[in-house]
């Protein structure tokens, strides 16, 4: 896949739900798919299938058996996405206190709009003058955690 078919694809993706519930699905959706090594394809089918379980669709999941070699990076990403789920759960998503804006201004913007985050870490990720290149290297379930917490503080 080259990169802006990627930045392409992720900004097709129908995110039109609360940042809780996508990490809830996405959580559902590592769960289900870690039985298999990524590809750029299966990272935008993981991210679209949560985007529609976070807006209501109901989709069939059924949690799979983790496969050793996606071990460490499944692991880093539920603990990820946990913790996410967890502050949210907690305190709610931010608002700014000039403008009851989801954007927080302190030493810098923090994104609270998943269609943003995923959007602005897409960016990052295939910026540049070799956008119409394929990636050098293929996915692992960590490149998500990357995904994410580009597009919570990239602008």
């Amino acid at each position: 896949m080259k990169r802006s078919e990627f930045y392409e694809k992720i900004c097709q993706l129908p995110l039109n739900c609360e940042l809780l519930d996508y990490y809830e699905a996405l959580y559902q959706m590592v769960e289900s798919y870690q039985d298999t090594v990524p590809s750029w394809e299966l990272i935008v089918e993981v991210l679209d299938r949560a985007a529609r379980i976070a807006s209501g669709e109901k989709l069939s999941l059924d949690k799979s058996e983790l496969l050793e070699e996606n071990k460490n990076d499944v692991e880093s990403l539920l603990r990820f996405l946990q913790g996410k789920i967890d502050y949210l759960k907690a305190n709610g998503v931010p608002k700014n206190v000039y403008d009851e804006t989801n954007i927080s201004y302190d030493d810098s913007v923090f994104n609270w709009n998943i269609s943003i985050i995923l959007e602005r870490g897409a960016a990052w990720m295939t910026e540049g003058n070799e956008e119409h290149l394929p990636f050098d290297e293929p996915p692992t379930w960590a490149t998500i955690i990357e995904l994410i917490s580009i597009g919570i503080e990239y602008e």
